[in-house]
């Protein structure tokens, strides 16, 4: 039997994503929210210190707070399921069929795979985040050929679509308000940035410069 030499060890550690148990928990998240994998190696601090493997469904509910999906039905979704679940099969156990319109909000490897098997026959797909540009995407061409699937982007919202966007929120058609968990003045600014980075306990961060003292 012929040992792993180093470097592919190393290279083997970085597609699994190991998780390390003395990361922070938003660390944690975005590393479980990016796997492509349903178990990860688990390490204490160095990474040959191995101490198990976790089931993501295990952990998801966990580290992947419960209180957003709970605000997307509050706000009028139908349906709110977890990231860490079958998407494709418990849309269609929900609904009956697959979406017709796809937006692609999360850049992670696992949400661009999960976009591909969520779309119906003749179905859109939005990408709206993408991957970094060294990651490459896999798109199943034939099978979107043969269901005739298209793909859009959307990059950037140009003036016209800032000022439309604007009179819908001054004409009450878009509810923002629920969505904005904390109003912070400039000097907690990095406030801010940690509750964002965490991603628990906020949804919209505003920072508001004119103010001297938290709302």
């Amino acid at each position: 039997m012929v040992a792993p030499r180093p470097q592919h060890l190393a290279q083997l550690r970085a597609r699994l994503g190991l998780l390390n148990v003395e990361d922070d928990t938003a660390v944690l998240k975005r590393k479980i929210i990016a796997s492509p994998h349903s178990r990860i190696p688990v390490h204490a601090g160095d990474p040959e210190n191995a101490i198990g493997i976790v089931q993501i469904k295990d952990v998801a509910d966990i580290l992947l707070d419960r209180k957003k999906l709970d605000i997307a039905l509050e706000m009028g979704a139908h349906i709110a399921i977890n990231a860490a679940d079958d998407i494709s099969k418990r849309l269609v156990d929900q609904t009956g069929r697959k979406a017709d319109i796809v937006f692609l909000c999360a850049s992670a490897d696992a949400a661009v795979e999960q976009a591909w098997q969520c779309v119906d026959k003749g179905g859109v797909i939005v990408l709206f985040a993408v991957p970094a540009p060294d990651k490459k995407v896999v798109v199943p061409v034939n099978d979107f050929w043969m269901k005739e699937i298209a793909i859009l982007t959307s990059y950037y919202c140009g003036p016209s679509d800032i000022i439309e966007a604007m009179k819908l929120i001054e004409w009450h058609h878009v509810a923002i308000d629920d969505l904005i968990t904390h109003r912070l003045p400039l000097t907690e600014i990095v406030k801010g940035f940690q509750l964002v980075a965490d991603g628990r306990e906020s949804i919209k961060v505003i920072i508001k410069p004119q103010e001297q003292a938290a709302l």
